[in-house]
């Protein structure tokens, strides 16, 4: 069994925000008031309306220069997490970068484990006694970007 999404994690009151200038971009509304929004490599084009790039770092699949530099102008309004997972059977890793106030709070890290909790932390994610806050926020119910966009159409 696999996992495999790459989101925008941030609070709701910057979610709302987020989506009145993207309203295309499929919401999932999370515990603990954090919305994901699931990302896929059309979005990131579209932001640039150029040629597709190639993500600046080798372990990330979406996170382009590009890319980087909207996350970093959205975290004027808050404190923003961009996530990937790449897992199957077993093996695989996660990445994690958070934004705020323009500034890298959390540089790009991918890692076999960790990074996704350490960025959920950073922006605001609380965890249970006994979890993770990966758990906390509901992210295990998802494999996939697609899984994301069906409860966004819920």
């Amino acid at each position: 069994m696999g996992h495999c999404i790459q989101a925008i994690v941030t609070r709701a009151e910057i979610a709302d925000r987020l989506q009145t200038a993207y309203p295309e971009l499929p919401r999932v509304v999370a515990r603990q008031r954090f919305v994901i929004f699931p990302i896929d490599a059309e979005f990131i084009d579209s932001l640039t309306e150029a040629q597709p790039s190639r993500p600046s770092d080798e372990t990330f699949m979406l996170l382009t220069d590009s890319f980087r530099d909207f996350l970093r102008g959205l975290s004027r309004l808050g404190r923003v997490a961009y996530i990937e997972t790449e897992y199957f059977g077993g093996t695989g890793g996660q990445g994690a970068v958070v934004y705020s106030d323009c500034q890298v709070i959390m540089e790009p890290e991918w890692r076999e484990s960790g990074p996704i909790n350490r960025a959920l932390k950073m922006i605001g994610v609380k965890r249970h006694l006994l979890g993770d806050r990966f758990s906390a926020l509901g992210l295990g119910a998802y494999r996939s970007n697609d899984d994301l966009i069906d409860a966004a159409m819920k």
